[in-house]
């Protein structure tokens, strides 16, 4: 009987397949890629050392960055639109994937050029650092590519074909570890050759994106021009909010970099990499739940979707709690005794990751209610206090200060979502939420 309880509050919603058989293929396929991209990363930190990993952490993280201006922030639009117009207008579900697809063209084509020829000016004179052109340059260049691989893996969302989302995914860091291997082999894993080799492993992982789509998936033509508009009308505060998002989850990084030597960002971003699996958990339970928040449309589904996921995070948070006894050996075994250091910096930062687990699934309910800005606003408040504390606490306390910085601002993160959800999805919305439809 509590078995059959848990199994239906487990449920995306009724009538949908149990939510764990596309969170099991998600996060299947995450600690897949995980564990090889953990790999190849490990392999690249022990050879490279603190200086240059320091380096390279500065490459992915400008990558990563780069890639929200150039067209990810649609992806959560998309879904919305896609899952919406699925149901009732198959053509314009098909119309709302080219569009997406026409503007991250034009969005990354400029952002490329634009950010490839700053490189030198951002190098020199805001890092002070010469030795960042060509991991800059080549960032730019590789956010084109993982751009559009984005697109591919948000169009598998949508449509609700985890397994191949999953496949995809691993397929990434599979030919990445692959890559880092061969040049660690043949005696050829430098700075250059490590950065070259991600930049490579993108764009083929963006052609093998785009053969593995549908057929036909890309020939929808919006018959309705409005439709472009409502997308972008919605992301704008989307891309607002992601933006927002990547620059306080990878500032710390980047100050790191301002104040202090390579090799306190190498410490940092070390202890940051063996709490991926966790980052990875969260990140599964946001993919598989976004196609199902967006249907939602009454009090009691709302409520539902509330009560599954705190149970999930709750299931969950139990797989990770070893972590933080075991972090020593962890890091030490996986990295090696020169990231010593590190393991402090783990084990603050672990209540940080944990958090999000239970509150990053609820703020998809701001999507729900088409109140994407509320998501913005949150962000933007934690941006400041981070980037404001991040640059108190930095130059005095280095590694130390940017992991308690990290965990101060993800505590008030989870608070702010959770007050948020509770006075705009209750409060504010009551007779939307007793069975009016969201437009």
């Amino acid at each position: 009987m509590v078995l059959e309880k848990i199994k239906l509050a487990l449920t995306l919603e009724p009538g949908s397949r149990p939510i764990f058989k596309g969170l099991a293929a998600v996060f299947t396929g995450k600690v897949l890629a995980t564990g090889m991209g953990f790999i190849a990363t490990i392999i690249a930190a022990r050879v490279l050392g603190p200086h240059d990993y320091g380096l390279f952490s500065v490459f992915m993280a400008v990558l990563v960055i780069a890639v929200f201006f150039l067209g990810k922030n649609l992806d959560t639009g998309l879904v919305k639109f896609y899952g919406y117009y699925s149901g009732n207008n198959p053509d314009l579900a098909r119309a709302s994937i080219r569009v997406a697809f026409n503007l991250r063209i034009v969005a990354g084509i400029g952002g490329v050029v634009t950010g490839y020829l700053l490189s030198n000016s951002i190098a020199i004179f805001l890092f002070h650092n010469p030795d960042l052109v060509f991991p800059l340059k080549m960032a730019f260049l590789g956010a084109f590519g993982m751009s559009l691989w984005y697109f591919s893996l948000t169009i598998f969302q949508a449509r609700e074909e985890f397994l191949k989302y999953s496949v995809l995914e691993a397929v990434f860091n599979l030919l990445r570890a692959i890559c880092i291997f061969g040049l660690l082999l043949v005696g050829k894993l430098t700075l250059a050759n490590a950065i070259l080799a991600v930049t490579a492993v993108i764009y083929l992982n963006m052609v093998l994106g785009f053969v593995s789509l549908p057929r036909g998936v890309l020939g929808g033509r919006p018959s309705d021009k409005k439709i472009g508009w409502n997308l972008v009308g919605f992301c704008k505060w989307i891309f607002l909010a992601e933006v927002i998002c990547i620059l306080y989850y990878k500032q710390d990084i980047l100050i790191l970099n301002y104040f202090r030597e390579p090799d306190s960002v190498g410490l940092y971003s070390a202890a940051f990499t063996a709490l991926v699996l966790v980052e990875y958990l969260t990140s599964a339970l946001v993919v598989v739940q976004l196609p199902a928040a967006s249907r939602l449309s009454c009090f009691d589904e709302y409520k539902g979707y509330i009560r599954r996921s705190l149970i999930i995070s709750s299931m969950l948070s139990v797989i990770i709690i070893p972590m933080f006894f075991f972090a020593e050996p962890l890091m030490i075994t996986f990295f090696s005794d020169s990231y010593n250091q590190s393991v402090r910096i783990f084990r603050i930062l672990f209540f940080g990751f944990a958090i999000r687990i239970f509150t990053h699934p609820l703020y998809l309910l701001f999507m729900s209610i088409d109140r994407p800005k509320i998501l913005a606003a949150i962000f933007g408040s934690v941006l400041v206090l981070n980037l404001c504390g991040n640059f108190l606490f930095v130059p005095i306390y280095g590694e130390i200060g940017a992991a308690w910085v990290t965990l101060t601002s993800r505590i008030v993160e989870g608070a702010l979502i959770c007050l948020s959800v509770y006075s705009f999805v209750f409060l504010k919305n009551a007779q939307v939420l007793q069975g009016i439809k969201i437009s």
